[in-house]
């Protein structure tokens, strides 16, 4: 297991994706170019959370630092996650409320279909039923 210290360390700091010299197998390997092969890969987006995996040895896991205050970081995310929520529902709503105003408008543009050119495809199709009062067709199309 390897610890959010070492990470530091092996990471110098950075945050991002790095491939680095295992700190686990390295040190067993005889040849120093093997030592230093760069085979653990280490994803590191927060200071006090990392997670890696080693392509040699199979190590992997995740480091944190439990002395940051967990409490505060996982209400700053629950924080997060719920204006994110919020802004999504009102992006949603927008997005109902402009699909419904172009449905109406659609609504309002279109023509009857009884006795229409519309119609006359339709019966000219071999439909020969009542044509309901609610089919219409747009002539601007």
């Amino acid at each position: 297991m390897i610890d959010i210290a070492t990470i530091e360390d092996l990471a110098f700091g950075r945050f991002g994706t790095f491939d680095v010299a295992c700190p686990v197998c390295g040190p067993t390997k005889r040849k120093p170019a093997s030592q230093r092969k760069s085979v653990l890969r280490i994803w590191r987006l927060e200071r006090s959370f990392a997670t890696y995996h080693c392509a040699r040895c199979g190590e992997r896991g995740y480091a944190r630092d439990d002395y940051g205050k967990p409490q505060i970081a996982r209400a700053k995310f629950e924080r997060r996650l719920a204006a994110a929520r919020a802004e999504a529902a009102d992006r949603e709503r927008a997005s109902a409320a402009e699909r419904l105003a172009k449905a109406l408008w659609l609504w309002r543009q279109r023509k009857p279909i009884a006795g229409s050119i519309a119609g006359k495809y339709l019966r000219a199709r071999g439909y020969r039923g009542v044509l309901p009062t609610t089919l219409g067709y747009s002539a601007t199309w």
